[in-house]
């Protein structure tokens, strides 16, 4: 049997291309069934982690969007965000003890808190302290959590939590050192006292994570 040139390429493209497609619905399989109880204690012991993403912000009828930048080391954190309040970079570095904010050409701002810097920023306060839980997918230990749902999986859906009403999604496994870490990739807060009408949104583009 001679099977032509054409036929031969058309016939190994179709392989390559089920080989693409098989390769990609792996990586985007769901995570699977945890225990919540084990997940969450599990991810509040991970405190060396580094995430990409955008976020974008909304206070009535004005809002903005920014490139973020994360790095997570135990207490000692730095936020960077590319894009709003002029040229350059803006950034929020700290500890649980004292913050500090940094902007093109302008003299550095220290404070007690990055919740307070934020509200110099976008003129809301924008909880960094809780969104370090936040963003692992689990509630914050230091405000009270007053109401919470899981999906599927049991990962963290929606949660109501320092004045803010959030929402979890787009979850993926990320692989390391043998383990799968199950951590969300959006989320949407909207805050209660002003019926939503200040809201942010964070999309995580990727993760680096030191589970050591």
């Amino acid at each position: 049997m001679i099977i032509s040139h054409s036929r031969l390429s058309s016939a190994l493209l179709m392989t390559v291309l089920i080989a693409l497609i098989n390769g990609c619905s792996v990586q985007q399989t769901k995570p699977e069934t945890v225990n919540w109880e084990h997940h969450q204690q599990r991810l509040l012991g991970l405190e060396q982690w580094h995430i990409n993403g955008k976020m974008g912000y909304k206070q009535g009828s004005e809002g903005g969007s920014a490139w973020l930048d994360w790095q997570q080391n135990r207490d000692n954190f730095e936020v960077r965000l590319n894009g709003p309040f002029g040229a350059g970079t803006t950034s929020i570095t700290g500890n649980a003890r004292v913050t500090r904010l940094l902007q093109s050409d302008q003299q550095p701002i220290v404070a007690s808190s990055a919740r307070e810097l934020t509200r110099y920023l976008f003129g809301w306060y924008w909880p960094v302290e809780d969104l370090r839980y936040w963003v692992r997918g689990v509630p914050s230990p230091l405000t009270p959590t007053h109401d919470q749902t899981r999906n599927e999986q049991q990962l963290l859906s929606t949660l109501e939590q320092a004045g803010w009403q959030l929402e979890f999604s787009n979850y993926a496994n990320y692989p390391v050192n043998g383990q799968q870490w199950s951590l969300p990739g959006k989320i949407r807060g909207k805050l209660l006292e002003d019926n939503g009408d200040t809201s942010f949104t964070l999309i995580i583009k990727s993760w680096q994570i030191d589970a050591s």
